[in-house]
């Protein structure tokens, strides 16, 4: 056996063990009644909680005794056992459970119980029919004890009663009768006194698991259903499904038997009924969810075998009365004792096997064994019924859930596979097909070319020249096929491209059929052009168009046999449906479905195979989708043949955009050219060493700022004139060691400029380096580069960049991309300032609540104290709704002045808890960003030392040093859990962002943020630097919440 079976069996037996010990064992020893008096003068109810009224009771068989009597005559009593049966007690002719009788227990109460008002009784399993009096008063009951079957009632509620307490002693008289249940009469569980605040707390706990767990098995049993529903190949999530579903009747109709006292007036034929059922049910789902989880080791006639014999007692339970079916209990718990074996086998043979789910069979076997081992012992008396939890249940179905989970994912990973290994086939078969294709095309068309020189030279004789011609034909067709299968490929892999604009089809149209005789020796088609002159165009790729148009016309001359091909053309709605219609020989109609298919081509049986792969109709239906079209095909056979797709309709006004667009780009290019003359001119002559210059600076007041970094010195140059002529404040370097002091240096930059390859650094790790301190709208970055293959690209954005543009740069085109860049990074900006505003302006409701409490608190008993906190937190509310929170900076009194009014409010609310120990230099002119050592301190209050019982002591230093101010918060309290100082400082922490926030802010301004230092149950140490002189700061200030985890 496997070291994990062992483990997995351990584990079990070990929760067995404390189950058994629970409940035998560990269960708090409880008084026993001798002689029908219960002696609880040394049990206090309220302290020792409740008792279960068990042992001897007296009991008067055929008898109703008086319950104010307290001493009857004339009925000799006989002592029986409770909880248990009477059938031995009730006749002396013999064994019986049918009678009515008389239950008695006098109880003596403790000094302290005398002295109650009232006490509580709780009923539980008394069968079928009784009254509870005690001293004398009636106090509860279910249904009505009658002396024959005509006169009862029967009803088996749990209840909870209450009663005076007169005296010390109790007196409980219970009438019963049984006339309708046909097995163990009596009071089968036992009754429970106690406190009314004990007893109604346990029967409200007792019915809260169970409505708990009678809504989770709803769910479950619903939801895999449903699942099931969805997928009908695996039966057994039905079943496990019903099988939920039936635990879920089996628990409302036992236990404090929901189900009945929701629905009060079912009767009870039908409440005995409901519970055989519901017990039979969840063996019998339990059969068949386990015959098709291991079919493998199934019987099939035991499964078809228990499925009769569970109907036939299903009909007989339903058609006879209780009295007549609950006299067979025995044999219905034999069955389902047959089943449980059997399905124990069943799991026990998976376990054999050896196979990995064993591990999950072997913990279901268990569970079924130790379930109806302890539901045998409830039925049998041995057990109190409120004491059984179904834990062995709950592990059954986290077995089998585990099981049918593992199976779930065991399959969805081959899916994985066998579709990685599919893609990753048809990946190779297209690059294959794509490298073939180029590798095939160069000498292709050496061959076609040869072939047509040697046909264009002449000479030849009529059979060398055929030959020749028909080389140069085929090495077309071959041509032609190489270039669809390099369109498949493409449209395949999402890389081909579509530039869409207003498209003629009637133009389109006409092209095409001019093309068409040089790929096709057919000249006796004619051709039929029906497109409106004034049809509207379409917005598309009008080479793709022409491309869809040529696939449909060739296919109509190759394999159609027409005579006539027209294309027509009609606006539909918000597109333009174009036809291709021929009237040749049609296309079967079991072949129209896969016509678009790859590698397919339609013709009838017994007609030889076409020409072709069978790839144009497949690239002509992937075109039309790509432009957002639709295509269908409509066939007679031996009358006509009709393509129709669709295109959407270009709106009347791209034409005049794009006429304006193309008179703006040839100004703009005429306009380059001029300048770009102008400034060779200049550079050659008198500006030439200035142009060659390594840096330039341009300030302009009040304008962005950019740091353009390029080493090309005509780039720089040009690029340079460009943005000082849009009124920006540039500077401009040629190398990444000029830009990394000039990022690290006190100017604050709204955007940058870089050039790919640099000397140093490459413009990626500039990029890289930005990033690591400015997120993407902090500090938009635009790529300069010449190469503009897809990996190149994309290497950029994965650096970090913004946007790109392509060398040579158009001027037009970076001024907008610029300037799109700058508005971007200040809408994000007021963005971020607005919520600054309003954070600031929002007090912590909690910590208003409580100051406000604080202070009516100190109102009543120190008036004075009262009024240092209302001014101090005066101050707080003051500095928190200054507007100057929303500079760059704020003085450190301004800081320090919020810091200890927050201090002075929180130490008349914790008092000793906080101990606050301040080094702060006594004339500390600085400067530091706003909310920089408030929330630390809040962060070592709230989640350091305040976490401990007793509190303890917040340090704050602020210490000037030669070139800088260092202050330090350090605290006593629980620390930070390990991780947690790493998560915050990287960004990835998942509670406040006050720590982090500052920690940003910090190392955006100085190069140098938070430095944590933190051991689990020792305190803490946050630290950070400022140096002297450094004013400028980012305006993007977040909220302050804190991040100290402990």
């Amino acid at each position: 056996m496997s070291r994990k079976k062992i483990w997995i069996l351990a584990a079990f037996a070990v929760l067995m063990f404390f189950r058994g010990y629970a409940l035998f064992v560990a269960e708090a020893p409880s008084p026993q009644a001798a002689g029908g008096t219960l002696d609880l003068r040394d049990w206090n109810l309220a302290e020792d909680g409740t008792v279960r009224l068990e042992g001897e009771w007296l009991f008067y068989p055929s008898a109703y005794v008086d319950p104010s009597t307290e001493d009857p005559s004339g009925v000799e009593p006989v002592p029986l056992q409770v909880p248990g049966k009477w059938d031995d007690a009730l006749s002396e002719d013999g064994e019986t459970t049918f009678g009515y009788g008389t239950y008695r227990l006098r109880v003596l109460l403790s000094d302290e119980d005398r002295d109650r008002l009232a006490l509580a009784l709780r009923s539980s399993n008394v069968r079928t029919a009784h009254w509870l009096y005690v001293s004398g008063e009636p106090v509860g009951g279910s249904g009505t004890p009658g002396v024959d079957r005509a006169s009862t009632s029967p009803q088996n509620t749990p209840y909870v009663a209450e009663t005076a307490v007169r005296g010390d002693t109790l007196t409980l008289t219970v009438h019963t009768a049984n006339f309708h249940y046909g097995n163990q009469g009596g009071v089968f569980d036992t009754f429970q006194l106690g406190t009314v605040h004990n007893v109604v707390r346990e029967e409200q706990a007792e019915k809260m698991v169970e409505t708990i767990l009678g809504a989770l098995f709803l769910t479950l049993g619903l939801l895999f259903i449903a699942v099931y529903a969805l997928r009908r190949q695996n039966p057994e999530l039905f079943w496990f499904g019903c099988f939920f579903l039936a635990y879920l009747a089996f628990g409302a109709t036992h236990g404090e038997k929901l189900l009945f006292v929701w629905w009060p007036t079912l009767s009870y034929e039908w409440q005995s009924k409901l519970q055989m059922l519901s017990s039979l049910s969840i063996y019998f789902t339990i059969l068949w969810f386990v015959r098709f989880m291991f079919p493998q080791y199934a019987s099939l006639w035991v499964v078809r075998l228990s499925t009769v014999v569970t109907a036939l007692l299903t009909v007989f339970c339903l058609l006879s009365e209780v009295f007549v079916y609950s006299s067979y209990d025995y044999l219905l718990m034999g069955f389902e004792g047959l089943l449980s074996l059997y399905l124990m086998a069943w799991l026990l043979a998976g376990v054999l096997t050896r196979k990995t789910e064993s591990v999950y069979a072997l913990l279901g076997a268990l569970c079924l064994f130790y379930e109806h081992l302890f539901v045998g012992l409830t039925f049998l008396g041995l057990q109190p019924s409120n004491l059984f939890f179904p834990i062995e249940m709950l592990a059954f179905v986290f077995s089998m859930g585990v099981l049918l989970a593992k199976r779930f994912f065991d399959n969805l990973k081959k899916v994985e596979q066998a579709s990685m290994q599919l893609v990753q086939a048809d990946r190779m078969k297209s690059e294959f097909l794509a490298t073939t294709s180029h590798e095939l095309r160069t000498p292709l068309h050496g061959m076609i070319n040869m072939a047509q020189l040697s046909l264009d030279e002449g000479g030849l004789d009529a059979a060398k020249a055929e030959r020749l011609r028909l080389i140069v034909s085929t090495g077309r067709n071959l041509s032609h096929l190489l270039e669809d299968i390099l369109d498949l490929s493409r449209l395949n892999e999402g890389t081909m491209h579509i530039n869409l604009k207003a498209v003629d089809l009637r133009t389109a149209a006409e092209g095409v059929w001019e093309l068409l005789p040089y790929v096709s020796e057919d000249r006796t088609v004619r051709f039929e052009n029906r497109v409106p002159s004034d049809l509207p165009r379409v917005l598309a790729d009008d080479q793709r168009v022409m491309q869809i148009l040529f696939n449909l016309l060739n296919n109509a001359m190759k394999h159609a046999d027409a005579k006539t091909i027209a294309v027509e053309a009609e606006t539909v709605g918000s597109f333009v449906e174009i036809s291709v219609t021929d009237d040749g020989k049609g296309i079967p109609p079991d072949q129209l479905d896969a016509i678009f298919d790859e590698f397919r081509q339609g013709y009838a049986e017994g007609e030889a195979a076409p020409k072709g792969a069978g790839l144009g109709l497949a690239i002509t239906r992937k075109l039309v989708e790509l432009q957002r079209g639709s295509i269908s095909v409509e066939s007679n056979p031996g009358r006509h043949t009709a393509f129709r797709f669709t295109l959407p309709l270009a709106p009347a006004s791209v034409l005049a955009e794009t006429a304006a667009a193309a008179a703006k780009l040839e100004e703009r290019s005429k306009a380059s050219l001029q300048d770009a003359s102008g400034w060779k001119n200049r550079s050659e002559t008198e500006d030439r060493p200035r142009a060659m210059e390594k840096s330039y600076r341009k300030e302009v007041r009040d304008a962005p700022r950019i740091l353009l970094v390029e080493d090309d010195p005509v780039s720089l140059k040009v690029v340079y004139e460009l943005l000082t002529n849009e009124r920006y404040s540039v500077d401009a370097v040629s190398d990444g060691s000029q830009a990394m002091r000039a990022l690290t240096g006190a100017p604050r930059w709204d955007a940058v400029i870089l050039d790919v390859s640099l000397p140093g650094k490459t413009g990626y790790e500039l990029c890289r380096f930005i990033r690591s301190r400015f997120s993407f709208h902090e500090l938009p970055v635009l790529f300069l580069t010449a190469r503009s293959q897809p990996a190149d690209l994309m290497a950029g954005f994965d650096a970090g960049a913004n946007d790109y543009v392509l060398k040579p740069v158009d001027s037009a085109e970076l001024k907008a991309r610029v300037r799109t860049l700058l508005q971007l990074k200040q809408s994000v900006r007021e963005k971020l300032h607005m919520e600054m505003a309003l954070i600031q302006a929002q007090i912590k409701p909690h910590f208003l609540f409580n100051a406000l409490n604080t202070i009516a608190s100190l109102s009543e008993t120190d008036p004075d104290r009262m009024r240092e906190v209302l001014t101090d937190f005066g101050l707080y509310l003051k500095n928190s709704f200054d507007l100057r929170n929303l500079n760059d900076v704020v003085p450190f009194a301004m800081e320090w002045t919020l810091v200890e009014s927050y201090l002075s409010v929180e130490r008349a609310r914790f008092g000793e808890r906080m101990r606050i120990v301040a080094n702060v230099p006594e004339y500390a002119a600085f400067e530091l960003p706003p909310l920089s050592i408030q929330p630390i301190v809040e962060n070592a209050l709230r989640h350091g030392i305040l976490k401990r019982p007793g509190g303890g002591e917040v340090r704050i230093d602020v210490e000037p040093r030669m070139d800088r101010i260092v202050v330090a918060v350090s605290d006593n309290g629980i620390g930070f859990a390990e991780g947690t100082a790493e998560r915050i400082l990287s960004g990835r922490h998942e509670g406040g962002i006050g720590l982090t926030n500052i920690h940003r802010r910090l190392l955006h301004v100085y190069g140098q943020g938070l430095t944590i230092e933190s051991s689990p149950d020792r305190g803490s140490t946050v630290r950070f630097e400022i140096p002297i002189g450094t004013k400028e700061v980012p305006t993007e200030i977040d909220e302050h919440e804190s991040d100290h985890s402990g």
